[in-house]
């Protein structure tokens, strides 16, 4: 386990060094913060904001591959929608003129794919991305929503599929899966079970919460369930980068950090070792 630190807006040149524990850093947007103070030392991860069906995302990675590849050494993005034609709003996907719940959520302005349509549209994206890019390349678990819009990208199966069959890694976002199998009405482990983690390279925590009774990824504080899928992780996967999507209260974070570097010695003491 290999602490990783997020480079947020509440990460600054003068309070980075002052989380404990840290090994690696992800970045996910373009800050005013001075690359070179984390490049060259520990690995560094990008984690894309747009999925990889985006109808854009080629051009757009072609243009982050160009500026900021040579600085990364894995690039990361999320698996999904089931759709290339979509709005972001806030967390969900879905047809246009159907709400649920009155919430936000992302509106797809066609109709999904179909499984083998999916899988090569994700396999020709992911070749396209290896020919611009020598590093590694991973794709992440989204959280499951009863709209067409995620049918396939979150099945254990089809993730295992893609990962698979495109030879990359896999990204474990813990609130994502709580999130699935919560709206599936599956164990949390039985879902674990399925996914492909012998390829697991990174694992995202954060804390959920209850809108309306609908249970969303609010990048929050971690809590009992989330460390216990942590906990129940890290005996499957031996070597991981540990991301804490907590991005709200510096204090906070560096608590979280704290928290973890007491809790999970043994797994990061493991990682040291090698």
């Amino acid at each position: 386990m290999k602490l990783t630190l997020p480079i947020s807006d509440i990460i600054t040149e003068h309070n980075y060094k002052l989380v404990p524990g840290i090994k690696a850093y992800e970045l996910k947007y373009i800050r005013p913060f001075p690359l070179d103070l984390i490049t060259g030392s520990f690995p560094v991860i990008w984690h894309g904001d747009l999925p990889i069906m985006f109808e854009l995302f080629p051009s757009l990675f072609s243009a982050w591959a160009k500026s900021f590849g040579i600085l990364c050494d894995i690039f990361s993005c999320t698996l999904g929608p089931s759709s290339s034609s979509f709005n972001k709003v806030d967390y969900y996907y879905n047809i246009i003129g159907k709400p649920f719940n009155q919430v936000d959520y992302y509106n797809i302005i066609e109709k999904p794919f179909k499984k083998d349509k999916l899988k090569k549209a994700i396999a020709k994206k992911i070749s396209y991305m290896k020919d611009k890019y020598d590093g590694i390349i991973a794709l992440e678990n989204t959280n499951r929503y009863p709209f067409p819009a995620y049918d396939y990208v979150c099945d254990p199966e089809f993730i295992s599929e893609v990962i698979i069959e495109n030879d990359v890694k896999f990204v474990f976002d813990i609130a994502h899966a709580l999130i699935t199998s919560h709206n599936e009405r599956i164990s949390i482990y039985d879902y674990i079970e399925r996914l492909p983690m012998e390829r697991c390279i990174e694992v995202h925590i954060s804390g959920n919460i209850f809108d309306s009774d609908i249970l969303k990824d609010d990048h929050g504080v971690p809590s009992g369930i989330d460390y216990k899928v942590l906990d129940y992780v890290s005996g499957k996967v031996s070597n991981f980068f540990l991301v804490v999507e907590y991005y709200k209260d510096f204090d906070k974070l560096c608590e979280i950090y704290s928290y973890i570097n007491r809790n999970y010695k043994y797994y990061i003491n493991k990682e040291d070792e090698k």
